[in-house]
């Protein structure tokens, strides 16, 4: 009966914790996109279905605007990430970590990935005492994939290619929310 306890708390904690950083990729976001603070929030379900990733806009327009949020966004935070195990799990018909999440994330992408609507999937993840690391896929981008990854400094980045998916780029959240600006993703659709 005791264990049952223990595992209960744990996975509480380990709720809490991924609730903590989606609120704070939340804040982020709002920052990085340049629209009021509380702008975007966590699904209203996060891992639910009925809207893609975990983090929505809150609001359809900004100062008289419509809002275009062009991203399904996952956040993961473990507590301990260690770099191999991003990449490879011990079980070798499986992929790390990266590639567990990336399948997760494009079940939610390919609900609501339409040629109307046109989205991009970051994938945003973290362990304690490290950066926020943010994946996506240059495919996403279509025809302007060279001016997404030209926009990365080549120090800035790691590309990760598993056997299921094509290259993902990861970089830091700070370079990536530096360097790529709103305006490269909605100049895309134009």
């Amino acid at each position: 009966m005791e264990k049952d306890k223990g595992k209960s708390k744990g996975k509480n904690k380990s709720k809490s914790k991924g609730n903590a950083f989606e609120r704070k990729v939340s804040a982020l976001l709002d920052i990085w996109w340049d629209v009021p603070k509380g702008t975007f929030w966590r699904s209203k379900i996060s891992g639910g279905s009925n809207e893609p990733g975990d983090i929505t806009p809150r609001v359809l327009e900004v100062n008289d605007k419509p809002l275009h949020w062009p991203f399904v966004v996952e956040c993961k935070h473990y507590k301990d990430i260690k770099f191999l195990q991003l990449l490879k799990s011990s079980n070798l018909k499986d992929g790390g970590l990266i590639q567990t999440w990336w399948k997760q994330l494009t079940a939610d992408y390919s609900m609501y990935n339409t040629t109307q609507n046109n989205l991009y999937r970051l994938l945003i993840f973290k362990g304690n005492n490290t950066p926020i690391l943010v994946a996506f896929c240059p495919r996403d981008f279509g025809e302007n994939q060279d001016l997404i990854k030209a926009s990365l400094q080549i120090s800035d980045v790691f590309l990760y290619k598993s056997a299921l998916y094509f290259p993902i780029i990861i970089c830091t959240w700070e370079n990536f929310s530096y360097q790529m600006t709103k305006d490269l993703f909605i100049n895309k659709e134009n």
